[in-house]
């Protein structure tokens, strides 16, 4: 999991990076590995990725129900306050839609 994140901490290209997010997670939700999911939305620093990238870890865990990942709606907290620091309330609001 360390080995993930360092990795993608290192892409220049948020679109490539934001794949790269989307495909790990896929795989590991696939696999039912929820618990290395809960671990790195616990563990990534959102302050060091892109905002794409860090939306791409939002979106891909939408589909996840709640209650099974633990850390799921503290990160999405932290992404909001992040938002807002970054773009606004009304903004952030804006991006991140009906996500609570």
């Amino acid at each position: 999991m360390i080995d993930f994140i360092q990795k993608i901490y290192k892409f220049s290209d948020p679109q490539l990076g934001s794949i790269e997010i989307m495909q790990h997670m896929d795989v590991l939700v696939y696999n039912n590995n929820f618990k290395e999911c809960d671990l790195l939305l616990e563990s990534v620093d959102i302050n060091r990725l892109p905002i794409r990238m860090v939306l791409a870890f939002v979106t891909i865990t939408q589909g996840i129900p709640d209650g099974i990942l633990l850390n799921k709606q503290e990160f999405i907290n932290r992404v909001r306050q992040l938002l807002i620091d970054k773009i606004g309330e009304e903004r952030a609001k804006e991006v991140l839609g009906e996500i609570k």
